[in-house]
């Protein structure tokens, strides 16, 4: 019943000014009207809500779908204009890659310019001048750099406790100093601490201003997509017959890299799974299981992508449902696939019908499109020296 769902939509951001459900809102009552085929009103709704919260995570959602309403109008070129604004706008956001799709459908292209020198000489004068754009930087006195020398030490004799007492109110006292951030992330990633160097990378992501995101180095990016665990991954990727890049993505939004988190539901681990999954599929494998096990990476991963790799047998290989599958459960998934199994991708996708599922499919397949337009760039490369393509 779209038409009395519009209108809830309506009154909620009509007697509401704040939150995340009431941007939400436009968008949900936008959508209402395109699926009765009220492209223009859906437009119009969407055009106001962009130009009154140009600041909100949905404002992205915002302008696709306006562009979407362009392409049900039959008005191409106006939906190119905004297909390549949002491309601009977050380069490697679940609509960007969507907007550039469907610009290749209609015979448009749109690439994202990425500078693939990656000395580090070239990445510090970048963030040099990104930092400069920002009002939080800050510089360092003496006794920062002396705790950033300490820090540096204990982290190469791998006491990364120690180095956290040094380095964790650097990173959390200088926020604009994309330099000193840069720096950061780079050592712990040089000495394997993987959770702590994705932690500052996703920060600086938010932190990066956003005239410049669409001209990142290739440097940057290895930060913000790194190939943490990639030998066991790519293991188990072959035995299974998986798409390692799709495991790193679904790892990258599940856990941050991060092989000992606990999700407040009780998932574990670098693929998070929950205690009951792991002895499912210990039952299944025929060997033993200990909860604890799920916090050495190998072990998670060989029992994530194998659960990954049944899912996908059980929906024929499609991602989406395997991803919706995974975070709500298969029972769930078969229902949104009997439901709306005639619509077009994107509402598929924006008719899941968990909120929290929704948003997550979309943040994993934008995390495995990232992963696979980087890994045709040099000089990134997701495998390692003792790794088998």
């Amino acid at each position: 019943r779209f038409d009395k769902a519009a209108e809830y939509y309506r009154r909620i951001y009509t007697n509401f000014s704040k939150g995340k459900r009431v941007d939400e809102s436009w968008v949900r009552h936008a959508l209402c009207l395109y699926k009765r085929k009220q492209y223009n009103p859906a437009r119009l709704v969407l055009y106001n809500f962009v130009n009154k919260h140009p600041q909100s995570s949905q404002s992205l959602a915002g302008y696709f779908w306006q562009a979407k309403c362009y392409l049900a109008m039959n008005k191409p070129s106006d939906a190119a204009t905004i297909f390549h604004l949002i491309s601009r706008k977050e380069p490697f956001d679940y609509y960007a890659h969507r907007s550039r799709r469907l610009l290749s459908e209609i015979h448009d292209t749109s690439d994202i310019h990425i500078d693939t020198v990656c000395n580090d000489s070239c990445m510090i004068a970048w963030f040099d001048s990104v930092s400069l754009a920002s009002p939080e930087k800050k510089s360092l006195e003496s006794y920062d750099s002396a705790a950033f020398l300490n820090g540096l030490y204990c982290a190469s004799i791998g006491d990364l406790e120690n180095a956290g007492f040094f380095l964790e109110p650097l990173e959390l006292g200088f926020p604009g100093n994309l330099t000193l951030q840069y720096k950061l992330a780079l050592l712990y990633m040089h000495v394997g601490a993987s959770a702590e160097a994705f932690r500052i990378a996703r920060r600086m992501t938010w932190r990066i201003p956003p005239e410049f995101r669409s001209k990142m180095p290739i440097g940057v990016y290895k930060l913000f997509y790194p190939t943490f665990y990639s030998d066991p991954i790519i293991s188990e990727a072959k035995k299974y017959t998986v798409d390692p890049l799709f495991i790193s993505g679904i790892i990258r939004q599940e856990s941050i890299f991060d092989p000992e988190i606990v999700s407040p539901a009780g998932a574990m681990g670098l693929m998070q799974i929950m205690p009951y999954t792991g002895r499912y599929i210990a039952e299944k494998r025929g060997v033993d299981f200990a909860a604890d096990s799920l916090f050495e990476p190998y072990y998670n991963i060989h029992f994530g992508v194998y659960y990954l790799h049944e899912l996908l047998k059980d929906f024929d290989n499609n991602y989406v449902l395997a991803l919706a599958a995974y975070n709500a459960g298969p029972h769930n998934a078969r229902k949104w696939k009997k439901r709306n199994k005639n619509k077009d991708f994107d509402l598929f996708i924006e008719d899941i019908g968990f909120t929290e599922t929704r948003g997550y499919v979309k943040r994993v397949l934008a995390n495995y499109w990232s992963y696979r337009f980087l890994i045709s760039r040099t000089p990134y490369t997701y495998y390692s020296e003792t790794a088998e393509k």
